[in-house]
């Protein structure tokens, strides 16, 4: 009867120390299905438009090089923010949709966003009747 009254004893621990542990467990999963993640996005990529969305998990993507390519879009991709035209991010080997840019952060358009206004006129740099005086050499070859 001790021996039963023993293992039940230490089987009831057991059980205990189960629960006890469990929480770090989801803890140290949710840690390594992050890094998984991060090491899917990788650092290095390419920014295209998503051209058409053929099903939920591929899409046509054109890069900034011309081509159009068939890729695949990660799990973790918010699909409701998909839209035709809009900018994605592309992984830089695979080419698999990664990320999705916000309207406003387009990096062909801020690379050539005036930041500030020039604070020379035509008139400080000679203006535009100095341009028409001294015509251009290639128009006397013609």
């Amino acid at each position: 009867m001790d021996r039963i009254k023993d293992h039940l004893l230490l089987e009831e621990e057991f059980v205990l120390n189960q629960e006890a542990l469990k929480p770090t467990l989801t803890e140290d999963k949710n840690v390594e299905e992050r890094t998984r993640v991060d090491d899917l996005r990788g650092s290095p990529m390419s920014v295209g438009t998503l051209e058409e969305i053929i099903d939920d998990d591929h899409a046509l993507v054109s890069s900034t090089s011309g081509p159009e390519y068939y890729v695949s879009i990660m799990s973790f991709v918010d699909k409701d923010q998909l839209e035709p035209g809009c900018a994605v991010l592309l992984h830089h080997k695979t080419n698999a949709i990664v990320g999705v840019l916000a309207d406003d952060t387009d990096p062909m358009v801020n690379m050539m966003k005036v930041d500030k206004a020039p604070t020379e006129s035509y008139a400080d740099i000679g203006g535009e009747s100095c341009i028409l005086q001294h015509p251009l050499v290639g128009a006397d070859a013609v």
